[in-house]
């Protein structure tokens, strides 16, 4: 959700995507209870909407956080490079940046969505910035080594709730979290935010958990920026191949993950042993996503709608903050109240209706203003700590 002031535009396209690819996610992670994005079958949906679950877990589940710490890794050594040239100390203004992000995402974790991702993603990037100006190679080398420190967490804990934890107690846990959250979200926006506050310390360790997965792809954007993955000076050829081999490598094995977590009827599956199983071979799907995404960007005409991808990706930060505003306001009960009454197939559709919100006033707002409110407040923010 960064991104330089000397625009991009490949890369503006591909913050875009993650963004929309965000809200689809976004929408069932606010409109239903986490047990049962965890597995369809806890809410006895259909067919169609198993297939959905399925799409969504091979294609979205972790991929979109996973791209958008990517760019954040590309864009602090494009903003670090930018500042310097201009004189100025690079690491001083991607650390103002990223100090700012903190506040912007604490607020937005108790007032609006216990789901925000900006205060990893500021807290990674500001560790991040000790490995900029390394080779490309050492910096891969360090992502694979936070890589495997993510799957040794991953696979450590799931593993010891899968042996402590009967397949009859881990539903019935299950159903009880599902009982809770309806009861929680139905509720006002008091009980909703105390809460929050109260799982605050929760909520940091998990975070604490999640920085070496998002590390890793921070210093693998690194390496891809400075190998010229995103100033596209790569072949067409080149991110069609790259796109072609990682979805082959990532995908159809993960895709068979899914089909193993739908079929099986003992809950425990998915955590103890799927989600270690199918985070590296996300690692690929990411890099899929990027490399086909840039094969779009860089195509010799560039049409409306990628432009208005960019559009997106250039207000991102706008765009975050407006999918937890609407979706809270719409499922919450301190909203219109419908957390947990719509299925997953109607709420896809909702999501479709934000990101084509999101297309439409995105490109008229940065004609008519420059940036997003969001981003203009970050900038008003950071040249305020500069000032001092």
């Amino acid at each position: 959700m960064t991104g330089t002031d000397d625009r991009i535009f490949p890369l503006d396209v591909v913050r875009g995507a993650a963004v929309l690819g965000m809200a689809l996610l976004t929408a069932g992670a606010i409109a239903l209870p986490a047990s049962v994005n965890l597995h369809p079958g806890l809410a006895g949906e259909g067919s169609t909407a198993r297939l959905l679950w399925l799409a969504t877990f091979v294609f979205l589940d972790g991929k979109m956080l996973g791209l958008f710490a990517i760019l954040f890794g590309a864009s602090a050594l494009l903003v670090i490079d930018r500042a310097e040239m201009e004189g100025r100390d690079g690491f001083a203004v991607q650390g103002r940046r990223l100090l700012w992000l903190l506040p912007i995402g604490a607020v937005h974790y108790l007032l609006l969505w216990s789901g925000d991702c900006l205060i990893l993603l500021a807290a990674g990037g500001l560790i991040a910035l000790r490995f900029a100006g390394r080779e490309p190679l050492d910096l891969a080398k360090w992502a694979l080594a936070f890589f495997a420190l993510h799957l040794l967490i991953l696979a450590s804990g799931a593993t010891l709730s899968f042996l402590t934890t009967s397949q009859a107690a881990y539903a019935e846990m299950l159903q009880k979290a599902l009982v809770h959250d309806m009861a929680l979200y139905r509720s006002g926006y008091g009980a909703i935010a105390h809460a929050r506050l109260a799982a605050a310390p929760e909520h940091v360790a998990a975070l604490v958990q999640m920085l070496p997965e998002t590390l890793g792809f921070m210093l693998l954007g690194m390496a891809m920026a400075m190998g010229g993955f995103f100033t596209g000076q790569w072949s067409r050829e080149q991110y069609a191949r790259t796109a072609r081999h990682a979805y082959l490598v990532g995908a159809v094995p993960v895709l068979l993950l899914g089909i193993w977590a739908l079929l099986s009827d003992d809950l425990r599956i998915h955590n103890g042993l799927i989600a270690p199983l199918a985070f590296p071979l996300g690692i690929p799907i990411t890099i899929g996503h990027a490399a086909l995404v840039m094969l779009i960007a860089n195509r010799p005409n560039i049409g409306a709608l990628t432009r208005r991808v960019a559009a997106v990706g250039r207000t991102a930060l706008s765009n975050y903050l407006l999918c937890s505003i609407v979706l809270t306001t719409i499922f919450y009960g301190y909203g219109l109240g419908r957390y947990a009454q719509l299925g997953r197939i109607t709420l896809f559709g909702v999501a479709l209706g934000l990101c084509a919100l999101m297309l439409l006033w995105s490109p008229h707002w940065l004609q008519r203003f420059g940036a997003g409110p969001a981003e203009r407040m970050w900038h008003a923010l950071r040249r305020i700590g500069a000032a001092q």
